[in-house]
């Protein structure tokens, strides 16, 4: 079973001394759960890390969580609409969410820019607060 569209904020940080990837994580909101889903990788080419997934009730915390993890290098914005994703968020893993993306479910992308707590927290705000619901 699939739910409607859902709308994903993807973050990558891009690191200012070689201009490479460093870090991507997605965020999205589950209504059935009520809860922010966090799905991301640090990217390295050397080292295979990890994906990372973790899950908050609040905006403050994953903006926080965000915050912590996105150094002081430049950041893109995307906000993009993913149609039936999986109806529970476990199933949404950072592969799935990495896979399915294309220029085609891009709503709006933000230019390099620095780190703005601002910018997050009211993109997190119209991630919940902007939805179809569950099919």
């Amino acid at each position: 079973m699939h739910s409607a569209d859902c709308l994903v904020l993807k973050i990558v940080e891009i690191n200012d001394s070689d201009k490479c990837v460093d870090n991507m994580v997605y965020v999205f909101y589950d209504t059935n759960q009520q809860f922010y889903e966090i799905r991301g990788k640090v990217m390295s080419k050397s080292i295979p890390y990890e994906t990372y997934s973790f899950r908050s009730e609040l905006s403050k915390d994953v903006e926080r969580f965000i915050k912590l993890i996105i150094d002081k290098n430049t950041v893109t914005y995307d906000l993009l609409n993913y149609k039936e994703l999986p109806l529970t968020s476990e199933e949404i893993t950072f592969e799935y969410l990495e896979k399915e993306q294309s220029d085609k479910n891009e709503i709006v992308s933000f230019f390099p820019s620095l780190y703005s707590s601002s910018k997050v927290k009211n993109m997190l705000k119209t991630i919940k607060y902007v939805f179809n619901e569950y099919a």
